[in-house]
């Protein structure tokens, strides 16, 4: 026979000793922070010199443009070459780069570096300071040099705009003052690395005394049969010596098996699973995968694992769980691969909304831009609003909000009945199982409306007056008599096409799980009206009985 591979608990080789690893550790986390910190207090100063050069910049091209004079020299052309005297000594004392005049239609008049003038400035917000009188600020680069510019609107005596002052200032200043601040932060950030290192080898040889000398390596050896446990998770684990004799278990497999501790522990490993299957594992070495058996009553699915030392099983882990749990998983899988492919529509949606957006902006149509967004948004607000009213859990809320999204993308109407009421779910009762009920109902209809002739509407009316009721109606086509009593049976469905028939199973056990029960009547609307009611009052009732 063919020995397949096993699960062996062996001695991992040593790569790093715990006192190296903790300082490493430590000093990496310290140096990042700092590093961080760093980064941040630098970018902090560069936005903070820059916002204050801007200031400085709008308000020397607003002190200059106050000037009584300006404005009539700025008028009289003859006055022009006194005008550029002037503007240039102001240049030299204020150690800006360049200072331009413009008349009322942005055309250059005066610049003080270049000759050059009767051509247009280039300034995409010159109609701020021309049309509107603002000063402002803005960022350009002349011959890869990066300015700063000072704009503000040029009055004549009147107080009439006859044209605007732009004084330019170069941003290397502030290149220099970050660079010089960020040299002193790594310097202390060095001093902060060598503190750090010598704290974190202070605080690992600590832990290396506290754990008695013993390396990480050294310490699993002596846990080697518990890394069985660890090596299965959200399953019920019993471990048993060579003898099939039960020396380990977690509290899943006392759950599953509704026993205590006491009663687990140092009985027979065969008094729960079939004894040819331990036998096959502990006797032959060969592990028992995916096995269904029934335990307790309950049908389960079991691997059989043995571990051994030098080739020689030393006993063997059992790894058991609910089949329905697993069921239930799949169904949930199915669930979530919808949701992505809605999420993936909806994208594709937005994404055409976004391109019409962007294509009326270049237009300049801004009025249709913004009755395309109030149309798309409105509905959303409107949900939203009802939700936030009638819906207090937000696991319940997120999951109606998502199921009128994927109603919108099906062209479905899908309708909450606004005198609903859902603001007293008990905290004992499961989010989980409670979304599974609903959102599977859900969609159920929505897949129904899908199926029928009538007009696609999806009807939720929701109370928690007493018991927690919700009634689903859809106009599909409904469900024949005769499938009544087994369509929550597992692979049972009245739609057409493979994947059905899951569903309304996981409904039935998440409804179990919670004692509630559901009725199924002929809708109003032509289809099928789902009620399920989960009877809060004599759950409280039983506890306070307990």
């Amino acid at each position: 026979m063919k020995r397949t591979k096993t699960l062996n608990l062996i001695r991992f080789p040593q790569k790093m000793r715990l006192l190296d690893s903790v300082v490493l550790v430590i000093v990496l986390l310290i140096v990042i922070i700092l590093l961080l910190i760093g980064l941040v207090f630098s970018r902090q100063l560069f936005d903070f010199a820059l916002v204050q050069k801007e200031k400085i910049a709008i308000e020397t091209a607003r002190n200059l443009s106050e000037l009584p004079y300006l404005g009539d020299m700025l008028a009289d052309f003859d006055k022009h070459d006194q005008l550029k005297q002037l503007l240039q000594k102001f240049r030299q004392s204020s150690e800006s780069a360049s200072i331009i005049m413009t008349d009322l239609n942005g055309i250059i008049l005066i610049h003080s570096n270049s000759p050059i003038t009767g051509i247009p400035l280039q300034n995409p917000y010159i109609r701020q300071a021309l049309e509107e009188g603002n000063s402002y600020a803005y960022h350009y680069k002349n011959n890869d040099i990066k300015l700063i510019s000072g704009t503000a609107p040029v009055r004549n005596a009147s107080g009439k705009i006859v044209g605007l002052i732009s004084i330019s200032f170069k941003a290397e200043f502030i290149h220099f003052i970050t660079r010089r601040y960020l040299e002193e932060t790594f310097f202390y950030i060095f001093l902060f690395f060598i503190f750090a290192l010598c704290a974190s080898l202070i605080i690992a040889q600590g832990v290396k005394n506290a754990i008695f000398g013993l390396e990480p390596v050294e310490i699993a050896n002596l846990f080697q049969t518990r890394t069985a446990i660890i090596e299965s998770i959200r399953s019920g684990v019993l471990a048993c010596d060579k003898n099939s004799i039960i020396i380990l278990k977690n509290s899943n497999a006392e759950e599953l098996l509704n026993l205590k501790g006491q009663e687990i522990v140092g009985v027979s490993l065969a008094s729960f699973f079939p004894k040819p299957l331990i036998d096959k594992a502990l006797k032959e070495n060969v592990p028992v995968h995916d096995t269904e058996v029934v335990v307790k009553g309950i049908t389960m699915r079991c691997n059989i694992l043995p571990f051994n030392e030098d080739q020689h099983t030393d006993g063997v882990v059992a790894t058991f769980r609910k089949k329905d749990e697993i069921d239930l998983i799949t169904g949930e899988l199915s669930q979530i691969t919808r949701y992505s492919e809605l999420l993936r529509a909806q994208t594709h949606e937005y994404s055409n909304q976004l391109h019409t957006i962007a294509g009326l902006i270049q237009t300049e149509d801004y009025q249709s831009v913004l009755d395309l967004i109030a149309e798309e948004t409105d509905d959303q607000k409107k949900i939203l609003r009802l939700l936030m009213k009638v819906v207090d859990d937000t696991s319940l809320r997120s999951l109606l909000l998502g199921k009128h999204m994927h109603a919108r993308e099906l062209k479905i109407d899908f309708e909450i009945d606004p005198e609903s009421s859902m603001n007293q779910i008990p905290q004992d009762v499961s989010r989980h199982q409670l979304t599974t009920i609903l959102g599977n109902l859900i969609e159920n209809a929505f897949e129904a409306t899908q199926q029928s002739d009538r007009p696609r509407k999806v009807f939720l009316s929701m109370s928690d007056f007493s018991d927690l009721i919700f009634e689903i109606e859809d106009s599909g086509p409904g469900i024949k008599k005769e499938m009544v009593e087994s369509i929550f049976e597992r692979g049972i469905t009245s739609k057409q096409g493979d994947g059905h028939g899951i569903g309304l199973h996981l409904v039935h056990n998440a409804l179990l799980a919670l004692d509630g029960s559901i009725s199924i009547l002929e809708s109003d609307l032509g289809g099928a009206r789902f009620t399920v009611i989960l009877h809060t009052f004599d759950r409280e009732s039983h506890d306070r009985n307990d």
